[in-house]
């Protein structure tokens, strides 16, 4: 659990500096990216944002620092946010709102960028990887996240691309840069304010909620020298109420998603 703002930068920060279009790595820095998007053509617009840039890459050794998915964000962190507007106010209520927005940060930071993941190569993942991830998914994204994810495992290149999406997984950089191994290999965490809205009609209708998420990424050569790599998402989930026994705990179910990823040049630090 975080109990400081060194990790999550205060409200301010995250109102005044919305993630902004970064330089891509030349000559592709090694990323692949994992986890489906889940939208099966609901009309869902994409989120202005970055573009990514992904390659292959190598690396398997598990780190010793914690994964993003033991680390919530807590709860102070969004207590300065402003009000929401619009429709999906009148529909849910400020409370219902802020208690989504809160959930959707931590599974981007969860399915976005975890430790764990972050050093396995693709050949070394297994469905078992995901099994927390899943559990912020309806039924119909988990299946196409399974259907997707299962072409992905084996070297099916448009199902990996449609995967390089909300995933670090296998990140290394060119000259032989790697996860580091020992302490926290996800740093700085910082999310922007939300924008809400609704999709749909009737029985259709769906919330939607937007925002950006970026965090460092902390690599090492072989001579043991540290670098920071910049990442960073803009998202936008279509959400539905949950109305099963984990309501309480996942509030709304991801019923689909739209990412754009920004990956930085590492630099030495």
């Amino acid at each position: 659990m975080i109990t400081t703002n060194k990790d999550v930068k205060p409200v301010s920060e995250r109102r005044m500096s919305p993630i902004g279009r970064g330089k891509l790595i030349p000559l592709a820095i090694a990323l692949a990216l994992a986890l489906s998007g889940c939208d099966r053509g609901s009309g869902v617009q994409q989120v202005g944002g970055p573009a990514g840039s992904t390659a292959n890459g190598a690396a398997t050794t598990a780190p010793a620092g914690h994964s993003a998915a033991s680390s919530k964000i807590p709860g102070a962190a969004f207590a300065k946010h402003r009000p929401f507007t619009g429709p999906a106010v009148a529909k849910y209520g400020q409370a219902t709102l802020n208690a989504a927005y809160q959930e959707m940060v931590n599974f981007a930071f969860e399915s976005g960028w975890d430790s764990r993941l972050i050093v396995k190569n693709i050949a070394r993942l297994s469905s078992s990887d995901f099994a927390n991830i899943r559990t912020y998914l309806t039924p119909a994204c988990r299946t196409a996240f399974n259907a997707t994810f299962a072409k992905a495992i084996q070297a099916d290149r448009a199902a990996a691309q449609k995967l390089e999406e909300a995933v670090f997984f296998d990140v290394t950089a060119p000259t032989g840069l790697r996860p580091i191994t020992a302490g926290k290999v996800v740093t700085d965490r910082r999310f922007t304010e939300a924008s809400v809205g609704l999709t749909g009609a009737g029985k259709a209708q769906r919330l939607t909620m937007a925002f950006a998420v970026k965090a460092n990424v902390h690599l090492h050569n072989a001579q043991g020298q540290g670098y920071v790599l910049p990442t960073s998402r803009v998202l936008r989930y279509t959400l539905v109420r949950n109305s099963g026994v984990q309501a309480s705990k996942r509030p709304f179910l991801v019923d689909g998603w739209v990412i754009k990823m920004t990956v930085g040049r590492p630099v030495a630090g």
